[in-house]
């Protein structure tokens, strides 16, 4: 058996409307799912598959007799989903696809910075970092994060190796 490893986020949805009677909701089929970068409002670059090799034509898709579409996307990258169907007008859903955290764990070096590679790590990502042993309990207030980049960041800390610390990020 073999396993599909994605190197992007899967996105599945699912277009429905409420039913003409009651409270009930009923599937849309065919409804047409355009989807756009959310920080340029272009078209976004999506794909069929979970490594990325085949984009979607236009970023444009066609939810299935059963309302059901699906795509994938590059970690850390926001987009927005306008959905339309008939008899039901456009619906917008912005920022459908805020991927959640990264995560990582620092052991410090002799040295007094140490650079962590993450992929998603953006020179506008958020960190935060949390010791997970006593040596790095003890260096914690004089330990803070230098730098960001895309794909790293550099810890800056006192010249002592071993001490370990969780890392978590926010792709934003």
């Amino acid at each position: 058996m073999s396993t599909a490893v994605t190197t992007g986020f899967h996105r599945i949805g699912n277009v429905t409307t409420r039913a003409p009677q009651g409270i009930y909701q009923q599937a849309v089929p065919g409804a047409s799912v355009y989807v756009t970068a959310t920080s340029t409002g272009v078209g976004a670059t999506i794909y069929s598959d979970p490594e990325l090799s085949v984009s979607i034509s236009g970023s444009l898709l066609t939810a299935d007799e059963t309302g059901a579409y699906d795509y994938y996307i590059p970690l850390n990258y926001s987009v927005t989903e306008t959905v339309s169907s008939p008899n039901n007008g456009l619906v917008v859903l912005s920022n459908v696809v805020q991927n959640g955290p990264l995560v990582g764990v620092l052991t410090t070096t002799a040295n007094t910075t140490d650079t962590v590679s993450i992929a998603g790590i953006l020179s506008t990502s958020h960190v935060a970092m949390q010791p997970t042993n006593a040596s790095a309990a003890t260096m914690y207030g004089s330990t803070y994060v230098s730098a960001k980049s895309a794909g790293s960041i550099t810890v800056t800390h006192p010249a002592t190796s071993g001490a370990t610390f969780d890392i978590i990020i926010t792709p934003y």
